[in-house]
């Protein structure tokens, strides 16, 4: 028997370098599972990926996909029985437009059948992202003020989700005013266009207190904007440059303002992450989405064949929602 994968055997725009290849079957080592994938999305860190552009490469010949919910099929003999049959996450992050994946059973997190399929796939990365950066960096109070650029990336708007849910304030900064009212009818609180107004309506809005964190994934002149939106003690926190320039903090923020700078990446958490914490945050995100406080937009589907012409929809501008792998 064999499996289908998708696969890239050398580094190009994702929708021509890929295809879907057979291979024979993984043997279940002794504590892992088999899983059945049932639905994948695709990120931009899976095209940047593929394009040979992410710090962290693989090289090809390589299985694509760093994020997919999977049902367990087939449990090793010290893997534990009670997983077969269940919906799991894997933590493990490479390989998994396929389908089926084969993972030890310690990288593996069961999520809840009521879960709708499409937001358990799409929860590993960017609302655990969104949480950890609403939970890690500054002791949040309701009523403060949190400040992101790219709000509506899916990262985005889960913050503004899971900040609503806490009775934590966002301010929203986009490029494009169509996105906005999609923000509001999910709680932004504020909603501005990414140019040099930005700052004159965070005071204007905030008075004196100014934002308690900023969340840059763009860098530029847009995270200068953030810098100077923070109250004293403030920290900014990046996660990505989509402007693909370095990320600005004036000397007189840090000196006078103590403002501080960090960065975050989601997957490097996972590999320091005691057990206990990870599943905890996946038991808070399962609670937002049940109760429909959290839940991320879907644009399109295409099964596993159809993933050059997903890669390519993917990879358009304006679009309003993640691409998903479906399984058979």
């Amino acid at each position: 028997m064999t499996v289908r994968q998708v696969r890239f055997d050398a580094f190009g725009p994702p929708h021509e370098v890929v295809r879907v290849v057979a291979a024979e079957r993984a043997v279940v080592a002794a504590d892992a599972v088999r899983a059945r994938i049932l639905a994948a999305p695709i990120h931009p860190a899976d095209l940047n990926t593929i394009e040979g552009k992410y710090p962290i490469l693989r090289s090809p010949p390589a299985v694509a996909g760093i994020e997919a919910v999977g049902m367990i099929d087939e449990t090793g003999p010290e893997a534990p029985t009670a997983l077969r049959d269940r919906r799991v996450l894997f933590v493990n992050r490479l390989g998994l437009w396929a389908t089926e994946h084969v993972a030890p059973a310690a990288s593996v997190y069961a999520i809840p059948d009521d879960v709708p399929l499409h937001q358990a796939a799409m929860l590993k990365t960017n609302p655990a992202s969104a949480w950890r950066l609403l939970h890690d960096f500054v002791p949040l109070e309701p009523g403060d003020w949190v400040i992101q650029n790219a709000a509506n990336s899916a990262v985005g708007l889960s913050i503004v989700q899971i900040a609503r849910a806490r009775g934590v304030r966002t301010i929203n900064i986009v490029r494009r005013p169509d996105v906005m009212d999609d923000l509001r009818r999910l709680g932004a609180d504020i909603t501005l266009l990414d140019d040099d107004n930005v700052v004159n309506e965070v005071q204007r809005v905030t008075g004196v207190r100014g934002c308690a964190l900023a969340i840059n994934a763009v860098g530029g002149r847009s995270s200068l904007r953030l810098a100077l939106a923070l109250r004293r003690g403030g920290v900014m926190v990046t996660i990505g440059a989509m402007a693909r320039e370095p990320a600005q903090l004036p000397v007189s923020r840090l000196v006078f303002g103590d403002v501080a700078a960090r960065g975050f990446w989601i997957y490097r958490w996972y590999e320091t992450a005691p057990r206990a914490d990870v599943e905890a945050m996946f038991g808070e995100l399962v609670r937002l989405v049940r109760s429909g406080e959290l839940a991320l937009p879907v644009e399109a589907e295409y099964a596993l064949d159809d993933a050059c012409i997903a890669l390519a929809h993917a990879a358009r501008e304006r679009r309003r929602g993640k691409i998903l792998l479906l399984g058979e």
